[in-house]
């Protein structure tokens, strides 16, 4: 994954590597959960000139699903 992107105050927290299966049917492939400061945040990045440009290329080689949910108060 190209950083670069993940400039507004994200950390990515887990991709790829090894998954332990709960009830449910898991998403097939990697996952990669990345923490923003706020949805805000997410919508911006989303947004990005730099996250639209490697829409396309990021198509072809997989189903890109991003979802934001608000995180519990510290």
């Amino acid at each position: 994954m190209q950083r670069p992107l993940l400039t507004l105050a994200a950390d990515t927290l887990c991709a790829g590597g090894s998954r332990e299966q709960s009830p449910g049917t898991p998403p097939a492939g990697q996952v990669i959960v990345v923490q923003f400061d706020s949805i805000d945040n997410l919508v911006a990045f989303t947004e990005s000139a730099g996250f639209k440009d490697s829409q396309a290329p990021g198509e072809k080689y997989a189903n890109i699903r991003i979802f934001g949910v608000e995180g519990i108060p510290k």
